[in-house]
């Protein structure tokens, strides 16, 4: 029997200093939005037609921002488990072994003393503390998926708006390019004129200048175009280090067809936006978590009873000559209670600061409410002006290719001067920026009123 106690005692011993017992962390992984390698990526080729849905899904699984958020909701995971672990029981070893120098002298421990003990404890009772605790830490949870969630519709919202800027700066070069292309053949008429003795040669310089003054913002239009792109390639997640080969300026971009303008009605949309924005329910999440803290911190007034045991190994005094023969063993079983009478008035202290973290969260429901009125009028706001610039440059587009033909008659006949023509080729150009601007702020505020109602957030899930 010693010796088999003796075996019990080094297997016990091993697992002790090896593995501790039921403390095992759970690993929760979640997929890596962010591709580490090149193969996992998806690139965007130069010969690829990219859409803005297929831009919106490559910014989903690579955006740093919602990676991160994602982590901080797996982090507030990770605090439940350990809130939880509160109700749970506990067990663990304990073990002592103790040799003592001959010259002590002081009785206190025989050559060769040592004790194993197996050890117990589970919460029996807590006022209720140990529930609120998991639930409120539960709520923090979907708070923080609420949370991930606003960063999903703000990068929608930021990627949509970027990929219109960048389409509106592909639509600007080509506005210069066209007028570049007016300005060569201008210059060419004007030189067939002047060899025929027509106009002057003051005329052809005019016309040089005209088109040396154009490149110019030609150059411009390229430069939006590249700092577009650069804003885009970010907002997307795009890594040079895996992706320098898949995207590129010159790949095709896919706008929408067609632009249709809708009419909206604020209040409907404003209660669709109270009843869809994730960050209202993150914050009634908070809400219902600082419920659950002023519970807690009310439980602090109750007892707490807990139940305690475990099973000992020790060394027997009677034996002189092996510590480890004639091993005594016993279990042990009793409940533990503790009751604050009186403690300096801290349970109180600490239920009036829940009290004031719940209205707080209270004040912090309004205060989104007010911010999403507002977003909601100034996105129809914007709307509402886009609409009527996109109509009024419509027809300001179609004035300016009628007086350029004009001019153009005129000129060719002698009726009007070079600079006639020339104001009328840039009213023209002015009038068909005009027109791309509107349709590209029409489209942007479609975007910032889609963010403000969340719904991107319906569409695009």
């Amino acid at each position: 029997m010693n010796s088999y106690f003796k075996s019990v005692f080094y297997f016990l011993l091993f697992i002790y200093t090896h593995q501790p017992i039921f403390c095992q962390g759970q690993s929760n992984s979640l997929g890596l939005i962010n591709a580490s390698s090149a193969e996992d990526v998806e690139e965007l080729h130069l010969d690829q037609e990219v859409t803005l849905e297929e831009l919106l899904d490559y910014a989903l699984r690579r955006n740093f921002t919602i990676y991160s958020a994602q982590q901080r909701v797996m982090e507030q995971s990770g605090l439940v488990l350990e809130v939880k672990s509160g109700q749970m029981p506990k067990l663990s070893i304990q073990s002592r072994y103790t040799e003592q120098d001959d010259a002590l002298d002081m009785n206190i421990y025989l050559p060769g003393d040592w004790t194993v003990s197996l050890q117990l404890s589970q919460p029996l009772f807590a006022g209720g503390r140990l529930l609120a605790q998991i639930r409120s830490q539960e709520l923090i949870v979907e708070a923080f998926r609420y949370a991930c969630a606003t960063e999903i519709a703000s990068t929608i919202q930021t990627v949509t708006k970027e990929f219109y800027a960048v389409l509106q700066a592909e639509e600007n070069i080509e506005v210069e390019l066209e007028n570049i292309a007016l300005l060569q053949e201008q210059l060419i008429s004007v030189t067939s004129l002047f060899d025929n003795g027509v106009v002057s040669k003051f005329d052809v310089l005019q016309a040089k200048v005209s088109l040396a003054n154009a490149k110019p913002q030609l150059i411009t239009a390229e430069n939006s175009l590249r700092l577009a792109l650069a804003q885009l390639k970010r907002s997307i997640g795009f890594r040079h280090d895996i992706d320098a080969d898949g995207f590129h300026p010159k790949a095709k971009f896919i706008g929408p067809a067609e632009l249709e303008t809708l009419d909206y009605v604020s209040s409907s949309l404003l209660d669709l936006a109270y009843q869809q924005r994730p960050e209202i329910k993150e914050q009634e999440m908070y809400l219902a978590s600082n419920k659950e803290g002023l519970k807690a911190a009310k439980s602090r007034r109750w007892p707490t009873l807990g139940l305690s045991g475990g099973y000992h190994f020790r060394r027997s005094y009677e034996a002189q000559d092996d510590s480890f023969e004639n091993i005594v063993d016993g279990w042990t079983l009793g409940l533990t209670s503790s009751w604050n009478i009186w403690d300096g008035r801290e349970t109180a202290g600490q239920i009036t600061q829940a009290k004031a973290r719940v209205r707080q969260s209270e004040i912090q429901i309004e205060i989104v409410k007010q911010n999403i009125e507002v977003e909601v009028q100034t996105a129809l706001s914007e709307i509402e002006s886009a609409t009527e610039l996109l109509n009024a440059t419509e027809k300001t587009t179609e004035l300016a290719i009628e007086a350029l033909r004009l001019a153009d008659e005129r000129y060719a006949v002698g009726r009007a001067t070079y600079l006639d023509n020339l104001q009328a080729r840039l009213a023209l150009t002015q009038a068909r920026n005009n027109k791309v601007r509107a349709k590209y702020r029409y489209l942007s505020a479609g975007a910032d009123l889609d963010r403000a109602i969340a719904a991107n957030l319906i569409e695009f899930f």
